[in-house]
């Protein structure tokens, strides 16, 4: 009964850590800096903004956070334009961007600049190709009295999705996930004691 028992609970041990490691992000999230008015489509500001996240975000970085559902579940996340696609005009760290391309469909622009880069989502988009951005929503360098300055541009990245938006499932807390492995582990046990 005891070995039984014991392995009803490490079996439920071991699928409860396979499940919080499968939901780890690759990157990580510096700090939520960012502000949806800073990157607009077409003069519409993002519906939502997430970041700064450390490092670079091409492409698996942002696809993983995308096709992860950051924004909501919209099928699988594509790049369509990066780096020399986009042209940009003013400063080098706000300005006006623009593509060669029409897209339409929920779009994300990531703005990559310093060591970071930020997500800025918008959810319904028609035939856009230009809009503004600003970098102020990244992670600051240096250091100094003010914590540090606003980083140049390094790049924008253009994502699009496949699919409609369908809310993202919610998530059931871990210490009842371990818990509902315990009882039924229990109830396994006691059912197998009571048919000897």
């Amino acid at each position: 009964m005891k070995i039984l028992t014991t392995a009803a609970l490490t079996v439920g041990l071991l699928a409860s850590s396979a499940l919080v490691a499968h939901q780890a992000q690759a990157v990580t999230l510096g700090g939520n800096t960012c502000s949806a008015s800073e990157v607009t489509i077409s003069g519409v500001s993002a519906d939502q903004c997430s970041g700064y996240y450390s490092g670079n975000d091409k492409p698996s970085a942002a696809l993983g956070l995308l096709d992860g559902d950051l924004f909501g579940d919209f099928g699988d996340w594509s790049l369509k334009a990066t780096d020399s696609a986009f042209r940009t005009t003013g400063g080098d760290k706000s300005g006006t961007w623009s593509l060669g391309n029409n897209y339409s469909g929920p779009a994300t622009i990531a703005v990559k600049a310093g060591n970071s880069f930020s997500l800025y989502f918008f959810e319904t988009l028609t035939d856009f190709n230009a809009g503004t951005f600003d970098t102020s929503g990244v992670a600051k360098v240096g250091g100094g009295r003010n914590g540090g300055n606003t980083p140049a541009l390094s790049h924008l990245s253009l994502y699009v999705a496949d699919g409609d938006f369908e809310e993202p499932p919610t998530d059931i807390p871990e210490p009842f996930g371990i818990l509902g492995l315990a009882v039924a582990g229990g109830l396994g046990a006691t059912l197998k004691r009571r048919n000897r």
